[in-house]
């Protein structure tokens, strides 16, 4: 699989849904590998630098943030490898909302671990509880 592409509505609205999923304390909460992620900045912003660990494992991925708008799209790229995911935000109304997850490789070579839907269920199942 050269790219993979996510989608899901979620009954919250886009500033939740933006404020969550940026943030780094949170990604263990609904990506099922992770252990644990943090930046190297005290605020998110362009050019911050995400580091995360996956479950039983001592490697650790490194990711620089290199475009941020703010509701609307978070674009992190692989200090490590080509890989590139980005997220797109949209508003539907003042209590929903639509994530656009997209991932890829920058040289278009295959992905070797696609982004689960499960992952997408549950981000969705958080928010809307």
């Amino acid at each position: 699989m050269k790219e993979n592409l996510l989608s899901v509505k979620i009954n919250c609205s886009i500033e939740k849904l933006f404020d969550f999923t940026i943030n780094p304390n949170n990604t263990h909460l609904w990506i099922k590998w992770m252990e644990k992620e943090w930046i190297n900045t005290e605020q998110i912003e362009v050019w911050s630098i995400y580091k995360n660990n996956w479950i039983n494992s001592s490697n650790i991925d490194i990711y620089e943030l290199i475009k941020l708008e703010v509701n609307s799209l978070f674009h992190l790229i692989s200090k490590d490898s080509q890989y590139q995911v980005i997220y797109y935000y949209t508003k539907i109304d003042d209590n929903n909302s639509i994530l656009n997850y997209f991932e890829n490789m920058r040289d278009w070579t295959n992905l070797d671990n696609p982004f689960s839907n499960s992952n997408i269920k549950k981000l969705k199942n958080i928010l809307e509880t």
